[in-house]
């Protein structure tokens, strides 16, 4: 109680309540400016349909679009109108329209931006228009989707109501009032100066572990929170139905027969095929003869594999399997791995700050500590929880993991030799994971550095190396029981977009990918999610596999740019070998660019491989920062604070306006009410 009462001194319960009232203003007269607007619109008027094409009428009011050029026309309007109120349902809750408008400044139609209307939204119903003078006619125009078994539906609408110049409700919404409320809270007690910033985090003052322990449970509890919805959130993956999806489960039950290849059909044309990798060819031939094959399965000897690291499935879909004969969804094993990675993030942050850097601030270290979760791509792995991100999350976590172990194992004059196996045992389960980061045991040479001269160092050698032994051996008869090489993992056999055992290295694609994955400028537009992707260009005269992009890491979080000035910095670690660590970060990131590039190509799940080491390179130069933060005058101390806030809120507002945004099996259309709500909370000015 005493520490919620200094905390909550009588200051800062004024400004808490001040803040309050501003995020009450807000809600009240800025987020509903809309409804006070419409109060001065004058001569309601009911609008009526005068013609329609594209369109079949079922009844009075429901009709079935029939045409994507489908229209519905309301004439002989010749009156201002400011808004509109369009009652008009279907049966999966979304009608997508666009309005062409006749004016007394326009003969011809001109159309207007797309809307949607929510049935369950109110707000979205009413759309503010701004016409040339009177409006003379009014043309609507619905989104047609294509007659196939799943979108079919769609087509089916009920017009209940067209009016014009109406009061638009005024909505109070209770969450967007809360949010802005903390947010205003959050600014304000991670401000320059703050009295928050003196509770440190190795401190033995009783007030102060009580604080460090609440606002960690806090912090913990929140990203619980954050990746339980979001792996929630888009139905798609939540029960998904196509067979490479369920790759891993397929191995599960194979294993459960004691097979390591999966028992599915193999088509006649797939075993006839000369070069089954050829992949437009090969498609061609399964359509023309009415045959189906596994996509993305590794295809070798008339079999199908599984190519993906195999980790995942012995730690968790084949145990899963054995003991509740069900499948393991994918969204479960992310959320339950992003949770560990919050945990193991937390207790790596805090052993280097034990080790090197201990005067830093509780509240600076979650900060950093939130970059690095944001800024690393965890978030688009926990709203898009597909089984491609199951290996790459898997690798992250036993990759920190790893380094954690293994820095906890030099606190002694002699390394812990427990800590030193289990971290190597980690990170030799990251081959079985995404082979390409197990490049991140190079770092083992710089936090071993010092024990290298030590005469005990053979013993040190061994216990470091026997779980690669172990772990390696392995996974080599698993490679040689099914592609006959203890050394191919099989992904060249994968049935995909492109012949990747041709695929080969050149040179040419190094740069593209480097620019795209690190360098490439946001595409930032006013109409939400704000976010658009990229399209990767390229006159690259051969085959560049590529997904649209969202930009680079760097340019979207330029927090990273500390990262890459690492000499600036030197003085403040402190420590040559860390310091040198922080460096062979941002090195091996490059690294990994471009291994991706040339294997697999330019995707932004190949994002989540990389980021996390420049992010841990630029952690170690916060942290060294600002454990020397008192070695600045005020004026110093107080702009680096404000750089870092601004730093840390343009990488954290950015990552989390990513949420709303992708590629393929889309929230917009996977769940299409809730990206209406988010639309529609944050775009009160529609």
């Amino acid at each position: 109680m005493s520490l919620l009462k200094s905390i909550l001194k009588k200051d800062c319960t004024k400004k808490l309540l001040l803040f309050l009232l501003i995020s009450l203003f807000l809600e009240i007269f800025i987020f509903n400016f809309r409804f006070f607007e419409s109060l001065t619109f004058k001569d309601e008027t009911n609008l009526s349909i005068s013609s329609y094409d594209g369109i079949q009428k079922i009844n009075d009011n429901t009709y079935k679009i029939t045409s994507s050029s489908n229209y519905i026309v309301i004439d002989n309007i010749y009156k201002k109108i400011n808004n509109l109120y369009l009652d008009i349902d279907s049966l999966d809750n979304v009608v997508e329209y666009k309005i062409f408008v006749k004016d007394s400044g326009n003969k011809i139609y001109y159309r207007l931006p797309s809307r949607t209307i929510t049935n369950s939204i109110k707000g979205s119903k009413y759309v503010k228009l701004n016409l040339s003078g009177n409006a003379h006619k009014l043309k609507i125009r619905f989104k047609y989707y294509e007659d196939n078994n799943f979108l079919k539906f769609k087509n089916e609408i009920k017009i209940n109501e067209i009016k014009a110049n109406v009061i638009k409700p005024f909505e109070f919404k209770f969450l967007r009032f809360i949010i802005v409320f903390l947010f205003i809270s959050f600014i304000y007690f991670i401000r320059p100066n703050c009295s928050l910033y003196k509770y440190k985090l190795f401190s033995k003052d009783k007030k102060n572990k009580m604080f460090n322990s609440i606002v960690i449970f806090i912090f913990i509890i929140f990203h619980i929170f954050l990746f339980y919805n979001l792996t929630r959130i888009n139905n798609f993956f939540n029960n998904p139905n196509s067979m490479n999806q369920l790759e891993y489960n397929e191995l599960a039950k194979s294993f459960a027969n004691k097979r390591v290849d999966i028992d599915y059909d193999v088509s006649k044309t797939l075993m006839e095929l000369k070069n089954p990798y050829d992949s437009n060819y090969r498609e061609k031939l399964h359509n023309e003869n009415n045959e189906k094959y596994l996509w993305d399965y590794a295809f070798y000897n008339n079999k199908y594999y599984v190519y993906f690291g195999v980790t995942p499935v012995l730690i968790a879909y084949y145990p899963y399997y054995m003991l509740t004969n069900h499948d393991l969804k994918n969204a479960d094993y992310i959320l339950l791995f992003l949770v560990f990675i919050v945990l193991i993030i937390l207790l790596l942050f805090k052993e280097l700050c034990k080790k090197y850097f201990n005067n830093i601030s509780t509240i600076t270290f979650l900060l950093i500590t939130t970059l690095f979760i944001n800024g690393s791509f965890l978030l688009y792995a926990a709203k898009r929880p597909d089984l491609y991100s199951v290996p790459i999350i898997s690798a992250i976590f036993f990759s920190i993991l790893a380094i954690y172990l293994w820095i906890k194992s030099t606190n002694s004059k002699n390394l812990n030799l427990n800590f030193v196996f289990l971290g190597s045992l980690s990170m030799a389960l990251v081959a079985g994971c995404r082979p390409q980061l197990l490049i991140g045991t190079l770092l083992s040479f710089y936090i071993f550095k010092d024990y290298l001269k030590d005469k005990n160092k053979f013993k040190y050698l061994i216990v470091f190396l026997i779980p690669f032994i172990i772990v390696g051996l392995g996974l080599m008869y698993y490679n040689y029981i099914r592609f006959d090489s203890p050394f191919d993992f099989g992904a060249n056999y994968n049935l995909t977009t492109n012949d990747m055992t041709l695929r080969g290295f050149n040179i040419d694609r190094i740069f593209l990918g480097i620019y795209y994955m690190l360098f490439k400028s946001p595409n930032i537009s006013l109409v939400f999610p704000f976010i658009n992707k990229i399209l990767v260009e390229t006159q690259y005269m051969g085959i560049t596999i590529s997904e649209p992009l969202f930009g680079g890491v760097i340019t979207c979080n330029l927090i990273l740019l500390v990262g890459l000035f690492v000499p600036k910095f030197k003085n403040f670690i402190n420590n040559n070998n860390l310091y040198k660590l922080s460096i062979m970060c941002n090195i091996l990131a490059i690294i990994l660019i471009i291994v991706d590039t040339q294997m697999a190509g330019i995707l932004p799940r190949y994002i989540l491989d990389f980021a996390w080491l420049l992010f841990l390179s630029t952690s170690i130069c916060l942290f060294a920062l600002f454990n020397n933060i008192n070695n600045f005058s005020e004026k110093v101390k107080h702009y680096i604070y404000l750089v870092f806030i601004i730093l840390f809120l343009a990488s954290t507002l950015y990552n989390y306006f990513l949420i709303p945004v992708d590629l393929s099996y889309t929230l917009k259309y996977y769940n299409s009410v809730i990206y209406q709500q988010i639309a529609n909370t944050i775009q009160f000015w529609l």
